[in-house]
């Protein structure tokens, strides 16, 4: 499982999954399992996809309609009566979503700290960080590098200041 303190790299190349399998952990983490003593809140920072675009992927998580299928409204009365009742049981998860944050330490820092409050520290919190390299756009390979590796860092920093565990994908090119 995710530990508290725990930094976790999950690493692949573009289109294997790495979205999916976060999505997927987060909201299992957030319904929770029997017998199960706090509840669990995922903080989910997307850097790469749009929120609407988040939604679909949930979605089709959820109801195994492809994405592009719901986009181009391609989809069965049953298919929306599914759609229905997954956007119901979404409703019942508590899971925050953050798109586009500038500094990751700080940044992340501040919205950790907001659910904190939120939930009064009586749940924990397990946070997800997709996709690592975004964080490093424009520069050349070598300040890439030297980026990822501070943003992964300040990552761990986090786990240890807030004894939380922290999920970060990241692409790997060839």
């Amino acid at each position: 499982g995710l530990e508290k303190g725990d930094l976790i790299t999950l690493a692949g190349a573009s289109s294997l999954g790495k979205t999916t399998l976060a999505l997927q952990w987060a909201m299992n983490a957030a319904q929770g399992y029997e017998g199960q003593t706090r509840k669990v809140v995922p903080l989910y920072v997307t850097l790469e996809m749009p929120p609407k675009k988040m939604v679909y992927k949930t979605l089709s998580m959820r109801t195994g309609i492809p994405v592009r299928q719901m986009q181009r409204g391609q989809i069965s009365s049953e298919q929306l009566a599914d759609i229905g009742l997954a956007v119901s049981e979404a409703e019942d998860i508590e899971m925050e979503y953050v798109a586009r944050i500038k500094d990751t330490k700080k940044s992340v820092a501040g919205f950790i700290e907001r659910i904190q409050l939120k939930t009064k520290n009586l749940a924990d919190l397990v946070v997800f960080i997709d996709t690592l390299q975004l964080f490093s756009r424009g520069e050349s390979i070598e300040n890439q590098f030297a980026a990822i590796a501070r943003a992964s860092e300040e990552l761990k920093e986090l786990t240890i200041d807030y004894n939380i565990p922290i999920v970060q994908l990241s692409q790997l090119t060839i």
